[in-house]
């Protein structure tokens, strides 16, 4: 079974909601939106929010449960390495917090930042990625990690079937199924990948759902896998408040790439699908 996280866009969800949604054992970490940041972080109401929020969940954290608040740089600064270092270092210091956690985003220039972070005494996350190839080289960037840190890597998913939809119907093919197809083959590469000495997990993002056609819990019944991450909205974490969350069927690599390799009879590249959401996602709120 996967732990939940609050996708958290919304500072009142911090302040009114996170201690009862712990105490009643629903989630053990909390990804905090960036542009809740960007706008909020000079204030120094929103550092005490995050810092009040990270006591919230230092029980968590204390039992190896999680127990994380993860809070992102400003996007902006996406492509400027040394950029990123400074604002990650400053934010971490800032906050003060053993189960605080720093997510950058895993472009060239991120992922060379997670390398040079990953010697320090901080909790990483590597976000905004869509392909195994960033996956890879993010893992790669955090085995520095010191034993005491922990690292996450965050991969979107509901994005590829927004972009994708369509094209797959007007060609005949399976809609609703690239997101978390791609989704649990990062999820097998990082598995089968032994890193030393690095506490590494895959955290499932971007679940939730705006086809009218699918349930709520659709990306959580497909991706809710052995110690993975799943950072749910507050919508469907309420839409699981009364039923246990059924545990997702681990497909193999093998047939995923079986299914993907369709998406070339609707001339759709996977490589291209990629480079384009990555950019699109630079674009907007974590």
């Amino acid at each position: 079974m996967a732990s939940i996280w609050l996708d958290c866009d919304n500072q009142e969800l911090l302040k009114n909601r996170l201690a009862s949604l712990v105490q009643e054992d629903r989630l053990t970490g909390v990804m905090i939106n960036s542009s809740l940041y960007k706008t909020s972080m000079s204030e120094d109401e929103f550092i005490k929010d995050i810092q009040n929020a990270c006591e919230v969940l230092m029980n968590k954290y204390d039992d190896g449960e999680d127990g994380f608040i993860c809070c992102s740089i400003d996007m902006s600064l996406a492509k400027d390495t040394k950029k990123i270092v400074t604002s990650a270092k400053e934010i971490f210091q800032k906050v003060e917090k053993d189960n605080f956690m720093v997510a950058i985003p895993a472009t060239k220039e991120g992922i060379e930042a997670l390398s040079k972070l990953s010697t320090k005494v901080m909790n990483l996350c590597a976000t905004h990625i869509f392909s195994p190839n960033q996956a890879s080289m993010s893992a790669k960037a955090l085995t520095n990690l010191e034993r005491n840190c922990e690292g996450v890597l965050r991969v979107e998913v509901a994005a590829f079937d927004k972009l994708l939809n369509v094209e797959l119907a007007t060609n005949n093919l399976s809609k609703d199924r690239v997101g978390f197809f791609n989704a649990i083959k990062i999820y097998n590469q990082v598995s089968q990948t032994k890193l030393p000495n690095v506490n590494l997990k895959v955290c499932f993002s971007d679940l939730a759902v705006y086809q009218n056609w699918l349930d709520k819990g659709y990306y959580v019944e497909q991706l809710n896998l052995h110690n993975a991450i799943l950072n749910l909205p507050i919508d469907v974490i309420d839409y699981y408040e009364d039923e246990k969350m059924p545990e997702a069927f681990e497909f193999q690599t093998k047939h995923i790439d079986a299914f993907l390799s369709y998406l070339s009879y609707a001339n759709i590249s996977l490589q291209s699908t990629y480079e384009i959401l990555l950019n699109n996602a630079l674009k907007e709120p974590f």
